[in-house]
């Protein structure tokens, strides 16, 4: 659990600092212009924009920390596809059941997660941001 939890923090690390990076250095000049503190200025201008950038990097990061559960497995711990393994050792003619069990737990993971975080990404989209052609939702 350790393992995959400082593997995810990189990775989340990376996502957010990309897109920190991504923010133009005239939103912090814009800022330090009109009276802001450098401080002040990372947490009311930069930081925002960038949480709203990093999240689909960080929907596609929960997906794949959801899948690489399963690497737990390597290591001997109790988890969702031992368990199946365990059934098809024990009781064969249940095997097909057991995986196709632990297929829809995952389906039902990852979408819960990615539709959250499409959520979260409608909630704080910035009206006229979207990439060129992109569709928007009028749906609100």
């Amino acid at each position: 659990m350790l393992a995959l939890g400082f593997r995810s923090a990189a990775y989340q690390s990376q996502i957010f600092r990309g897109a920190i990076q991504c923010i133009p250095t005239g939103q912090m000049m814009a800022a330090r212009s009109v009276g802001m503190s450098r401080i002040r200025a990372i947490f009311t201008v930069i930081l925002p924009q960038a949480f709203r950038l990093s999240i689909p990097g960080w929907s596609n990061e929960f997906s794949s920390v959801i899948k690489d559960t399963t690497l737990a497995y390597a290591v001997g711990f109790n988890e969702i596809m031992r368990t199946a393994r365990i059934i098809m050792d024990s009781a064969y003619e249940l095997a097909m059941l057991a995986f196709i069990a632990v297929a829809v737990v995952f389906l039902v993971l990852t979408y819960l997660g990615n539709t959250t975080m499409s959520g979260v990404e409608r909630r704080f989209r910035i009206p006229g941001l979207q990439m060129p052609g992109a569709r928007m939702d009028h749906s609100r």
